[in-house]
């Protein structure tokens, strides 16, 4: 195979990679296909594929240091996505302004580039908070960074059928947020019929996409769950804000079943800082300004391309230096050298408490790949 080091493509297969597909078609290359069953029956609202796969692992021990960047006590393993990672999938970042907090995302798609959800990864210097979800669409952050808005995605699973099965409506009832569900199975799906789209070209698939909020501003340090982040409406294909970052805009259903395809409209709904965020203002004119984030394309991870991790990646930031050299990322801040662990850093936030990173995949298969995203948090 020809050795390159990063691939910037999107919904791009390779001819290896779809022979390899057709022999796995019934697991996770499909847009949704193999998706787990334990869709949070038991837990309103829960997250489908949220599962907390966080790995630590114990620093180096180093002397104190009168820097106010002190070495870590910890070095924690975030997984960026734990659902399926679909035939190829790309990675993205965006930091806010200030570098103090990050945004990774791993965005798979299928066999025919068709859509598979996506999982991203928040995390805060200011507050060391750490959100991650599997299971969304898009995420966006509102201008000032304080409010992360999503859209959740849900895949039916309709088997050898030409509808939705009767029990895929009851599995989707008992996923959506008590903010959103309606009395019965029967009304929800009168509701939600209408903002179904299809999510294969090669089968009958339908998605769906749940927008939500979540005040990422005032979150407590650590891992925090988003079971209660405020739903918005069923729509969220694509989610953008505003520049006056209280109002965000829905994204409805694409037109074609393309990972990358855009929203049909988009309806701004007022974002209050309150538990129901039903105010929609109606579907936006052409006039009104959505604010693109700037997100920088990192690698394709594809089985069939060979990633190179072993040469050497700088990232110079306020308070760390991050280096990634021979398959190993170290940070020097405050003056210590810290060794952070196996992989190739992408990226870090400004005092390297966050670090974006290519790593090893101890546990893949035959046909997964050899490589997982990770962040790093250098806990202090």
């Amino acid at each position: 195979m020809q050795r390159r080091r990063w691939s910037k493509g999107r919904g791009r297969m390779t001819g290896v990679a779809a022979m390899l597909c057709g022999l796995v078609i019934g697991g996770a290359c499909g847009g949704g296909a193999g998706r787990r069953s334990d869709v949070g029956d038991s837990v309103r609202g829960a997250p489908p594929e949220n599962h907390d796969t966080t790995s630590t692992s114990s620093a180096p021990h180093q002397s104190a240091s009168p820097d106010t960047l002190r070495p870590p006590s910890r070095i924690v393993v975030h997984d960026v996505h734990t659902g399926p990672h679909g035939m190829a999938a790309q990675v993205r970042w965006t930091l806010s302004p200030d570098r103090r907090a990050i945004i990774v995302v791993e965005d798979p798609v299928g066999v025919e580039a068709e859509p598979v959800p996506d999982g991203f990864l928040y995390g805060s210097e200011t507050t060391g908070a750490v959100v991650q979800l599997n299971g969304v669409w898009d995420v966006a952050p509102s201008p000032d960074w304080s409010r992360l808005a999503w859209g959740r995605a849900f895949v039916f699973r309709s088997g050898e059928s030409d509808s939705i099965p009767a029990r895929e409506w009851q599995r989707m009832f008992a996923w959506l947020p008590e903010d959103v569900a309606e009395p019965t199975t029967a009304a929800m799906r009168r509701r939600a019929e209408p903002y179904t789209f299809p999510a294969s070209g090669m089968s009958y698939a339908r998605a769906i996409a749940l927008a939500q909020v979540m005040n990422v501003a005032t979150l407590p340090a650590g891992r925090v769950p988003v079971v209660e982040a405020p739903a918005v409406r069923l729509e969220g294909w694509r989610v953008r804000w505003t520049a006056s970052a209280d109002t965000i805009a829905v994204g409805s259903a694409p037109r074609t079943v393309q990972d990358d395809a855009a929203a049909t409209r988009w309806t701004l709904v007022q974002a209050r800082r309150v538990r129901s965020y039903r105010d929609s203002l109606g579907v936006a004119p052409p006039t009104v300004h959505l604010v693109e984030q700037p997100w920088t394309e990192g690698p394709t991870i594809d089985i069939s391309i060979d990633i190179d991790m072993t040469s050497e990646r700088r990232l110079a930031g306020g308070g760390a230096a991050v280096t990634s050299r021979d398959g190993r990322i170290t940070v020097v801040r405050g003056g210590s050298n810290i060794a952070v662990g196996p992989g190739a850093a992408l990226a870090a936030t400004r005092d390297g408490r966050f670090i974006a990173a290519l790593a090893p995949n101890p546990s893949a298969k035959e046909f997964d790949p050899k490589v997982r995203v990770v962040v790093y948090e250098l806990v202090p």
